[in-house]
């Protein structure tokens, strides 16, 4: 978990050479929103605010040694988890 001022980052990863930024979701067993809908639009420009940040206070060497960035989605309905790949954001 990686937390600044403007949003959060649940987890951030190295998968080869992409750096993949996940925001992880959840609902309890039963409930009638899916886990994705917990994604608005507000929480994405925060994810985004934070992973620009987090960017940022990277050394130049450790950003180069990633030839891609990804961010993915995980969440769950309490029973079954489902692994979105590469989101937009906006």
């Amino acid at each position: 978990n990686v937390r600044y001022r403007v949003g959060e980052i649940d987890l951030v990863v190295r998968h080869g050479d992409c750096l993949v930024f996940v925001e992880v979701r959840g609902r309890g067993y039963g409930s009638m929103e899916a886990a994705e809908i917990a994604l608005p639009i507000a929480k994405r420009l925060k994810l985004w605010r934070a992973i620009e940040l987090y960017l940022l206070g990277m050394s130049a060497r450790e950003r180069a040694s990633f030839r891609r960035i990804r961010v993915d989605f995980l969440s769950t309905d309490g029973s079954r988890w489902f692994w979105y790949r590469n989101i937009e954001l906006s």
